[in-house]
């Protein structure tokens, strides 16, 4: 499943420009779709990310209570059609790991099994796929500035290149 999504990911990230902004939105604040390289920035940073990313959010049924703040999917069926069935499975599939990890953290705080479930039912869970073009060595700017991820849980596969960093509490 991995294995076609990031198959599915570099198909698409492979397109020419061109045919890839036709999947963004602009002010959208990128929470489906599309988000063409240089326009993320850093919470205080002055210099935009050196990234283009994808992002794929809970697919909602009409009527929704959540349908109002939660945009829909966006697919590039007309040119990838495999895209779309490959990044549904691994949303699925993530969504599932992590409320598995939040019943142990509830388990280990001493609480019932279930005592997430309920605040992050038709939560807005993201799944951002990243693409780092290459760069000249002296591009101004870093690939992903330093950032706090606000969700409530993040899972992350394995990358290619080493790169992330994590500040703990000790600097």
């Amino acid at each position: 499943m991995i294995a076609a999504a990031w198959d599915a990911a570099q198909q698409f990230f492979a397109l020419p420009d061109a045919v890839k902004r036709r999947y963004h939105v602009p002010g959208g604040a990128g929470q489906r779709g599309y988000t063409p390289f240089g326009i993320e920035t850093a919470k205080g940073a002055s210099l935009s990310d050196l990234k283009e990313f994808w992002h794929v959010g809970r697919t909602l049924p009409a009527g929704h209570r959540h349908a109002d703040i939660m945009a829909p999917n966006i697919w590039p069926d007309d040119v990838l059609p495999a895209f779309r069935p490959a990044l549904t499975a691994l949303f699925d599939a993530l969504g599932a790991t992590g409320l598995k990890v939040l019943k142990a953290i509830a388990v280990h705080l001493g609480q019932p099994a279930d005592f997430f479930e309920d605040p992050v039912r038709d939560g807005n869970s993201i799944l951002r796929l990243l693409h780092y073009p290459p760069v000249s060595a002296d591009a101004p700017g870093v690939r992903a500035g330093a950032h706090e991820d606000i969700n409530l849980i993040t899972l992350l596969l394995g990358a290619e290149e080493a790169g992330l960093e994590l500040l703990d509490r000790d600097g």
